[in-house]
């Protein structure tokens, strides 16, 4: 939370910043983390853009 704060500047300049917020923050804070940076997302709401292990195979 502290890094967010501190580097609010830069970090708000980015497109999209994805972090894991429900995995690693309470709701409150990650309330809070958005509040700060109206361009986070939670990872968990993005596609994932890579295969699950068994398919690296094919």
């Amino acid at each position: 939370m502290a890094a967010l704060a501190a580097h609010a500047g830069v970090l708000g300049r980015l497109e999209r910043l994805a972090l894991p917020l429900v995995d690693d923050l309470s709701e409150d804070a990650a309330a809070w983390a958005v509040e700060l940076l109206p361009r986070l997302v939670d990872r968990d709401e993005l596609p994932d853009r890579l295969l699950p292990g068994v398919y690296e195979d094919w």
